[in-house]
């Protein structure tokens, strides 16, 4: 007879989930896991580099087309300046791109550590 109600999904995922005090890392190959924990590190500053280089190069096209830009006086009263805004983009890259960068090298560096044992 067909069951009364929903099936019970939860019964599914816990047959294919690991055990909350198991480690999953050791299934892992060690050449895996350290392309996994150090693939960031040339990708990264590639990624943020094209990021801020793309800001930059953009800045002229905007102030030149004020696009995105909202002047006063208008109905809402309210002004956005989208190069300022742009120019604000690239002192927060300056600034939290690098941070970001060391937070993953330390979390690198801490799970490679546990997956030699040393933590």
């Amino acid at each position: 007879p067909p069951p009364d109600g929903p099936p019970d999904l939860g019964s599914l995922s816990d047959s294919t989930s690991t055990p909350p005090s198991s480690d999953p890392s050791p299934a892992i190959p060690s050449v895996l896991l350290t392309l996994r924990y150090s693939a960031f590190i040339p990708l990264y500053p590639i990624g943020i580099a094209s990021e801020w280089t793309l800001w930059l190069l953009a800045i002229p096209l905007i102030h030149e087309a004020r696009i995105f830009s909202l002047a006063l006086p208008n109905r809402a009263n309210f002004a956005f300046d989208f190069e300022a805004f742009a120019k604000g983009v690239l002192v927060v890259y300056a600034y939290f791109g690098p941070t970001m960068f060391m937070n993953m090298w330390r979390q690198r560096k801490r799970r490679l550590d546990l997956a030699e044992g040393v933590g």
